[in-house]
């Protein structure tokens, strides 16, 4: 796959149920998160500091080692990031929820890269999983040569993979540091759940406001893509999309909309 033409890093793509962007006028947004479940959004990796992935799901969520990195080894983007940087995917704390068997994804780092390598992964949780694999439903590396610091996006609809009903999927993206030591890398991991759209929503017009009503009833992933594609048409929403990251704690991807 020649990933550098299908890999989008500009919010570009948008899946809706029923009806297009609505132009109704955007005073507030408020995420219902679900109550259940455990937290599945990792604390991002250190980029000399301590490695793996922390808090995920406890032993489960660890991809390598800890340690300390020095220079020697690091490639690409990576070699000289500041201590301070972090690769973060925008999802709330617990599982998010989507209606799209294709939804886009969001991720953002803190500082912009050249000549970057990243990998993105995608498979049912091990609890999902038949038979465990070390074979994911999806793997993809892809060369970045300029990638801004801010708020990027990954479409699933580049990929041929359509998410199944019902089904805990966990995803990540990792800036590649050394390939020959995964430990290395800065990774960041949460999970998605496509669920049927509700009646509610299934019948709702052009003339809602359908990132607000996406928000309101859970779907986390549909009220981000939403918003996300009206900011291309009014920069005034920028603020709102801040205020709906904050509300589930990312505050270091917010002030890229402020």
């Amino acid at each position: 796959m020649n990933s550098l033409k299908s890999f989008s890093l500009v919010a570009g793509f948008f899946l809706t149920i029923s009806s297009p962007i609505s132009q109704a006028q955007v005073e507030e947004i408020t995420y219902n998160p679900a109550e259940e479940g455990e937290i599945t959004r990792n604390v991002v990796s250190g980029v000399r500091g301590m490695r793996g992935m922390r808090g995920m799901r406890g032993m489960r969520g660890m991809r390598g080692m800890r340690g300390m990195r020095g220079m020697r080894g690091m490639r690409g983007g990576c070699w000289n990031i500041q201590n301070d940087f972090a690769l973060r995917l925008l999802v709330p704390k617990r599982t998010g929820k989507t209606v799209d068997a294709q939804p886009t994804l969001y991720w953002s780092i803190s500082e912009s890269l050249e000549n970057a390598d990243f990998t993105f992964i995608i498979d049912k949780t091990p609890d999902k999983l038949t038979v465990f694999s070390e074979t994911p439903l999806l793997k993809d590396t892809f060369h970045l040569e300029s990638v801004k610091a801010g708020i990027h996006t990954l479409p699933l609809s580049n990929y041929n993979l359509n998410l199944e009903k019902n089904v805990e999927y966990e995803w990540s993206i990792s800036l590649i540091c050394d390939p020959e030591n995964p430990s290395l890398n800065v990774s960041a991991i949460s999970t998605i759940k496509r669920v049927d759209i509700p009646p509610m929503l299934s019948k709702v017009n052009e003339h809602n406001d359908m990132a607000a009503l996406y928000a309101k009833h859970g779907f986390w992933y549909n009220a981000l893509d939403v918003l996300s594609e009206r900011i291309k048409a009014d920069n005034s929403l920028h603020d709102l999309r801040a205020r709906l990251l904050q509300q589930v704690g990312l505050p270091e991807v917010a002030v890229y909309d402020m």
